[in-house]
């Protein structure tokens, strides 16, 4: 599925970078697939504001999980980036930016006992890029990688807390208005 996904992003930016098109809108919705340090994917809906040269965006992610021993679990996360443009092409554009946001991860066993009640803080820095085709320059396929920073509390017994750091890659699709 990794290899698809690359494959495609792949093709898009190569058929967006060869087309000629108009700007497209300055807001716009979206999806967004996000590769965690621990290489689970969430998934999260994304209001975008298009970096021509200051934007931004907010994510709203959920990802649920069921092992094989009958745990499970939910992580919520909220995120806000603001980004800048650095570079504007006609069908791209280049964007660095920093990220702040706070995820919560909630995990049971098959008995309903809580053995994980985790909140976190996050904040990082990030580069990216944008492509659109000039037949559709309402779609932008785009792509960030970022370096994050998390502290982490976990209020279930016993109580822990901690950092970690990590690398974020995220691919997404926005439509804009």
């Amino acid at each position: 599925m990794k290899k698809l996904l690359c494959i495609l992003a792949a093709m898009t930016m190569v058929i967006g970078v060869q087309a000629e098109g108009e700007d497209v809108g300055p807001f716009g919705v979206g999806l967004k697939g996000i590769m965690l340090p621990d290489g689970s994917i969430m998934p999260a809906a994304v209001f975008r504001f298009a970096p021509a040269p200051i934007g931004g965006e907010i994510q709203l992610g959920q990802a649920s999980y069921d092992d094989d021993g009958g745990d499970n679990g939910t992580m919520l996360s909220l995120q806000g980036q603001l980004l800048w443009s650095f570079i504007q092409r006609a069908n791209s554009r280049f964007y660095a930016g920093a990220a702040l946001g706070v995820e919560m991860i909630e995990q049971e066993d098959n008995a309903g006992a809580k053995f994980q009640d985790e909140s976190i803080i996050n904040f990082g820095g990030l580069v990216g890029a944008e492509w659109w085709m000039s037949e559709l320059p309402e779609l932008a396929f785009n792509f960030d990688v970022g370096y994050y920073f998390s502290s982490w509390e976990d209020d279930a017994p016993p109580a822990t807390e901690g950092t970690h750091n990590g690398i974020v890659v995220a691919l997404g699709a926005t439509y804009y208005f």
